[in-house]
């Protein structure tokens, strides 16, 4: 597919029914199909895909000699840059199923400790995160989850409310589901870790507190489309 990074114009431009391919023969359907769409009069700035290893060797062979990068010479034009981006929502699924098939007895995933820091601006909060020094092992703990949800699920008012049932046990069909991932990886989900996990001993509580806020944060930065995006809400607040 394409699609327009100035308006909301998507198109199919070619449909390869096929089971099985290899790099070579992907980086040539790629070229090919960057230099027609050249040719009809539209210029490719990016090609997307997700983390799979055969997308990532055929966009390799864009460069000579061949090496994986995040920016190629453009088919058209030597001149131009054509870059290469992981889809970010395909990333985030990665990030939450790789997390539930963990085999370690609390299904923990490992990480660099951080600690971290919001920073307040003229324009907005900015939050900061920083290795710990010395450097050490965090550990997020997916049935924190569980048990954080079964503390909850008879409340009235909740503060992981997002949290569902599904969000927290997806089928193999809806681990494709981002907005599943998204109930996992908010800021309620994060704060309630801390507020909920502390007064009932939940395992790992904190690194997984942290763990979320990290993804959460990264996923807000990666969907800003404009320099200007929430500045009304800051001066609303400021305001009051």
């Amino acid at each position: 597919m394409i699609s327009s990074i100035v308006s909301k114009y998507k198109d199919v431009v070619h449909v390869m029914p096929t089971c099985r391919i290899n790099a070579v023969d992907l980086f040539f359907l790629v070229q090919r199909i960057i230099r027609s769409l050249g040719k009809a009069g539209f210029r490719v700035f990016s090609v997307i895909t997700d983390n799979n290893a055969i997308n990532r060797k055929a966009m390799s062979f864009f460069a000579v000699p061949q090496k994986l990068s995040f920016v190629y010479p453009h088919p058209c034009d030597r001149t131009c840059p054509l870059f290469f981006f992981f889809d970010s929502v395909h990333l985030l699924e990665c990030i939450r199923n790789n997390w539930i098939n963990k085999k370690s007895t609390a299904t923990c995933m490992m990480y660099p400790s951080v600690k971290s820091e919001t920073v307040q601006s003229d324009h907005c909060d900015i939050i900061h995160f920083e290795l710990t020094s010395p450097v050490s092992i965090a550990q997020s703990s997916f049935k924190a989850l569980h048990h954080l949800r079964q503390l909850e699920c008879y409340s009235i008012v909740r503060f992981a409310y997002k949290l569902s049932v599904k969000a927290s046990n997806p089928s193999t069909f809806e681990r494709q589901n981002v907005n599943l991932a998204l109930r996992t990886f908010n800021d309620f989900v994060a704060q309630a870790m801390v507020e909920i996990g502390s007064k009932h001993n939940i395992l790992h509580w904190h690194d997984t507190s942290v763990y979320i806020k990290i993804i959460s944060t990264r996923w807000d930065v990666v969907n800003v489309k404009t320099p200007m995006k929430g500045l009304h809400k800051k001066i609303l607040t400021s305001s009051h």
